[in-house]
């Protein structure tokens, strides 16, 4: 997204909000930075998805800056899956996106919090 002041502060509130509520509240294993462009032109963040392990298979968490040329944001879940699964992986991947659901909620109230127009 185009950096500006105002959205500077939401995406820096957002990777607060996200870091302050692993250490915290609930670790989604999910890490996010904020970027800007080498030529100072844009901001962005970028979120790291934690590997899969044996308690969960984490599906990945994007951010859209300019929903369709809205100027709002949006969050998602890329979510996959192929043919049948076993019990334990069923859970693993219950887990997982348990933890992105948790993320992507935190993300969003905290950008509405900072101004930014959410697509849901």
């Amino acid at each position: 997204m185009k950096n500006t002041p105002e959205r500077l502060k939401a995406m820096d509130n957002i990777v607060m909000a996200v870091k302050y509520f692993n250490e915290h509240i609930s670790e989604t294993g999910y890490q996010i930075e904020r970027h800007i462009s080498a030529d100072n032109e844009y901001i962005y963040l970028r979120i790291k998805t934690p590997r899969d392990d044996k308690y969960a298979a984490y599906p990945e968490v994007y951010i859209n800056d300019d929903w369709y040329g809205t100027g709002m944001v949006s969050f998602g879940i890329a979510t996959t899956g192929y043919g049948d699964h076993s019990f334990g992986q069923a859970q693993r991947a219950l887990h997982g996106l348990e933890c992105a659901i948790e993320l992507v909620k935190v993300m969003t109230a905290t950008a509405e919090a900072s101004g930014l127009h959410v697509h849901h």
